[in-house]
């Protein structure tokens, strides 16, 4: 079911009863209005065309972005709401993004932020999944530990557009000057991870 829009552009047919762009500009109606009881309704018609077509325009991005209804009754508080809805749904639309704790955002221009927890297994390369995958490439990626027990970490753009290879080092030294060393089964490791891309 589509939505509606009551909103409709007045005297946009072919042969409008219009007055031209430069007789409008220069009608003396155009600046005190029509005197009483003597209307140009060729002007009249123009300056109804102009209103009608923009609030036409402004209710249908309005209708079309949200999917509600626009209608003619004099709610302004429904259709302020409505106007700021569809606005919030365009840039959700155009600048899609996930604010959650593995997440990303879109911005304009293209450019794609990604970040997330990585739970590492050592001695090994790690194949990180994003959570979107990028368009056309990964640019750059940062790693920073969590946790107690802070080891080396580094990561880099592999060539996929959904994953990025990731190493942590096998020993560090912790805050008290002693040598931590990981095995193929510790699991207690993690990531934060800032990825960059396009």
């Amino acid at each position: 079911m589509s939505n509606k829009n009551d909103f409709k552009a007045f005297s946009i047919g072919n042969n409008a009863h219009v007055v031209s762009q430069e007789r409008y500009e220069e009608s003396q109606n155009l600046q005190t209005g029509f005197p009483p009881e003597s209307i140009t309704t060729h002007v009249l018609n123009k300056a109804l065309r102009q209103s009608s077509t923009i609030a036409s325009v402004v209710a249908n991005f309005m209708s079309t972005q949200c999917g509600k209804d626009v209608l003619d009754n004099g709610d302004l508080a429904t259709l302020n709401k409505t106007f700021a809805d569809s606005l919030e749904c365009h840039a959700n639309k155009k600048f899609p993004g996930s604010l959650s704790h593995n997440g990303y955002q879109q911005l304009p221009g293209g450019l794609i932020l990604q970040w997330g927890r990585h739970n590492f297994t050592p001695l090994a390369i790690n194949k990180v999944i994003l959570p979107t995958p990028f368009k056309h490439g990964c640019l750059k990626v940062f790693m920073s530990p969590v946790g107690d027990w802070i080891f080396p970490m580094s990561a880099a753009p592999n060539g996929t557009l959904n994953t990025f290879n990731s190493w942590v080092a096998a020993r560090t030294v912790n805050a008290y000057g002693s040598e931590i060393k990981l095995s193929a089964n510790d699991t207690y490791v993690y990531g934060d991870y800032f990825a960059i891309g396009y």
